[in-house]
């Protein structure tokens, strides 16, 4: 990683000039592993072969600024140019010498994403109790990479583009994705008096996509926000209320080189479908003693995916927080916090069937089982900081506790539920910080992990649980692990 900044700065305004270089190099370019059933079939090769993470590079100038407008007015803005390359050799179809005409489109992707984003924003407040914001997001995300088609063999032992079952080609054609995305935002605040305000704003964002099931989506959303603040008993928060809709040109389902969908017809990805939002949120926080804070926070949305008929069709999400910090002296702090966040969602599926004859479009891909899916998740923390519990001696002590659990429910009366998933994980940080001068400190801490889970689909899984005679499971249980860190770290500010 490269990062460079040059910044000028004088009376009313600024200007700095960045330059950013990533590089990803790996000197493992696959993977390897023998293949335990080579002796079964004839045309079966003796290895398999995946390839790892390619080496690539991304660079992006930036240059940005601000100024100082006349009658309370700052105008800031922001261009940006940067590239993604990709050009490692491609892997061989397969490793399996006896299969013929494995002939790749050409050596490497040769992929090529250039990104211009460029955003103008203006912050004014013409009136003492009047302030107006007004914002502006081009973002232009070009994919130049070559589109080609991919004829491939499957599991190294058929011939490239054929199956055993249908003699169908097996290609695929990469669709590279491209958008532009415009993003406007408007808002206005009025302050009645020091303690009350109430802010409204509108947000629209119009994207259009290059090689995506949804050629345009405009998404609006209407917010409000109330804000208080209350003196005598430290009492503050604020309450803040949005609607949002998501409305799409047209659905077009993908298609492969038979022109046979991809996928049911009928699905639609939830972040390109129709959607229609509820969202509220509220933030409390009260000072009874000077040296104690509580606070509360809670958030409530409601999704209603209107147009689709398979896919995820609902979600509600519900997250409630509390929070505590005591400070029972000026060199110690306390804090303690619970979270609980709730996600239920309504899916629609329908299990593969062959098409009926002189049934309608609908009847053949329509949904034929739904599931409720129920997700929660539970956080704890307590922590406490204690500075010069030694002279020039800071220590703290940091615990987590994070537990989640996931539920499903089919629709149908005989179907039997999935067994319910869940982590746990506990963490442990302690540490201690010597600070020798007022720009030397050192710090030397101590970490500890240990997570479990349960998954119904990893537990109780032998090599051989498939009937299938040329099928071999990896042995891994649900992940499970205990890990100990210790860390010694030196800071110096110049």
């Amino acid at each position: 990683l490269i990062d460079a900044a040059l910044t000028y700065t004088k009376d009313k305004g600024n200007l700095e000039l960045a330059y950013h270089l990533s590089t990803f190099r790996n000197d493992n370019q696959s993977l390897s592993w023998e293949n335990p059933f080579a002796e079964l079939s004839g045309n079966s090769g003796q290895y398999g072969q995946l390839a790892l993470e390619p080496d690539n590079d991304f660079q992006q100038l930036r240059l940005s600024g601000g100024y100082q407008l006349p009658r309370n007015n700052y105008l800031t803005a922001v261009l940006s140019s940067g590239l993604m390359t990709q050009d490692q050799d491609f892997l061989p179809y397969t490793t399996n010498e006896s299969i013929d005409g494995n002939t790749l489109p050409g050596d490497s992707l040769d992929g090529e994403i250039r990104q211009n984003i460029a955003q103008i924003k203006l912050n004014s407040r013409p009136l003492r109790d009047w302030q107006f914001n007004a914002s502006y997001r081009y973002h232009d995300h070009d994919n130049n990479t070559p589109q080609a088609t991919y004829t491939y063999p499957v599991a190294d032992s058929l011939p490239p583009g054929k199956t055993g079952k249908n003699e169908e080609d097996l290609t695929a054609i990469n669709q590279p994705l491209s958008y532009t995305r415009n993003t406007t935002r408007l808002d206005g605040r009025y302050r009645f008096n020091r303690a009350l305000s109430l802010q409204l704003g509108y947000d629209l964002e119009d994207t259009r996509r290059e090689n995506s099931e949804v050629d345009e989506t405009d998404e609006r959303t209407l917010w409000g926000k109330f804000k208080w603040k209350h003196n005598p008993s430290s009492l503050d928060g604020w309450i803040r209320a949005g609607y949002i809709t998501r409305d799409g040109s047209g659905y077009n389902p993908s298609v492969d080189s038979y022109n046979l969908y991809i996928d049911n017809p009928l699905l639609r990805k939830y972040h390109l479908a129709d959607l229609e939002r509820s969202e509220l949120r509220m933030l409390f926080n009260y000072t009874p003693l000077q040296r104690l804070t509580l606070s509360a926070n809670l958030a409530y949305s409601e999704d209603d995916y209107t147009e689709s008929l398979i896919g995820l069709t609902g979600a509600s999400n519900r997250s409630a927080t509390l929070e505590a910090s005591y400070a029972p002296t000026d060199k110690v702090s306390t804090y303690a916090y619970y979270t609980r966040d709730l996600i239920e969602s309504e899916q629609a599926g329908r299990e593969t069937a062959p098409s009926t004859s002189g049934a309608s479009f609908t009847e053949n891909h329509q949904a034929n089982w739904y599931a409720d899916l129920r997700d929660t998740m539970d956080n704890f923390g307590i922590g406490t900081q204690w500075q010069d519990a030694i002279p020039r001696i800071d220590l703290g002590a940091d615990y987590v506790y994070a537990h989640s659990q996931g539920e499903s429910e089919l629709g149908q009366p005989e179907a039997t539920a999935f067994p319910n998933l869940a982590t746990d994980l506990y963490s442990l940080k302690l540490w201690a910080r010597y600070r020798q001068s007022p720009q030397l400190s050192y710090k030397l801490s101590y970490w500890r992990d240990r997570f479990t889970s349960e998954d119904w689909a990893l537990d109780g899984v032998s090599p051989t649980s498939s009937d299938s005679p040329t099928s071999l499971f990896m042995i891994s249980d649900s992940p499970e692990y205990d890990v100990d860190i210790i860390m010694l770290s030196l800071r110096y500010n110049f």
